[in-house]
């Protein structure tokens, strides 16, 4: 199957829209061709105009285009590993192992969140748990190292934060509920994180009533002093920041009321 039937196939069975996908810097098919993909236009006619003469991979880009997709991103392959195998039979929802083994369990949002990042400890190891949202997209199947472990729909569920705090009382009782300021506001903003990490700062500000103007001056002044350099035009960086204001929903990080999500007792 070539990557335009796939992406075909995910917009007509499951309304989500599909990108064409490039090597990053590490080498993995992980990072969107199209620049402006954050501003496609959901349709059949988009998902065919794309590059995917170009692709090494399939992005699915996650929020509102998506039908309000989310994806909790594990990045522990034990961690996934437990979690994936503790639903009841059946109840499962999609889960994707990605191509460093790590994993992928995919929830429908009622409304769209802000991407986030929390570091947890689990077994005696810091992990990176990626609560992935509006203004994000994730590799999936048939990408290259991306296998889908199940066909089932995602979680449906009031937000990602809903289903990962279910997760987190089954097997991080003692993680904290609420997320702090440092989980947002990072010393050091490596490559591969600068693009979400502005999106999620640019939220932030908004939802404390920062105006988006000033936003923009305090914002492209931190990524000259505390993102890392290359390959980050400015005018991509506006883009970000204009987006996460264009889009943004108002929406308290974390929330009660997870939803059911079949774990065995």
């Amino acid at each position: 199957m070539t990557f335009l039937e796939a992406a075909l196939i995910l917009w007509r069975t499951r309304g989500w829209l599909a990108i064409p996908l490039t090597a990053d810097p590490n080498g993995f098919p992980k990072r969107p061709i199209v620049q402006d993909w954050t501003h496609l236009t959901p349709t059949e006619e988009t998902v065919r105009s794309l590059p995917w003469n170009q692709a090494l991979g399939l992005g699915i880009i996650l929020g509102p285009a998506s039908h309000n997709l989310a994806v909790i991103d594990v990045d522990d392959e034990r961690l996934f590993a437990v979690v994936s195998s503790s639903f009841a039979e059946g109840k499962a929802p999609r889960l994707v192992r990605t191509i460093r083994k790590r994993g992928h369990l995919y929830v429908h949002e009622d409304i769209p969140s802000a991407s986030s990042r929390l570091s947890v400890e689990w077994q005696g190891r810091s992990i990176t748990i990626e609560l992935k949202c509006q203004g994000t997209q994730v590799a999936a199947p048939p990408t290259r190292g991306y296998t889908l472990l199940n066909h089932n729909p995602p979680v449906e569920a009031p937000s990602i934060a809903a289903v990962w705090n279910s997760i987190a009382r089954r097997f991080l009782p003692d993680m904290p509920r609420q997320a702090t300021k440092k989980d947002f506001w990072q010393v050091h903003v490596p490559k591969e994180q600068r693009n979400n990490t502005l999106y999620v700062e640019a939220h932030k500000l908004r939802e404390s009533g920062v105006s988006e103007e000033a936003a923009l001056e305090m914002l492209l002044a931190r990524t000259d002093l505390h993102y890392e350099p290359g390959d980050f035009p400015r005018q991509e960086a506006e883009r970000t920041i204009h987006s996460a204001y264009r889009k943004g929903v108002k929406q308290s990080f974390l929330e009660d009321g997870a939803s059911e999500i079949h774990l065995i007792p």
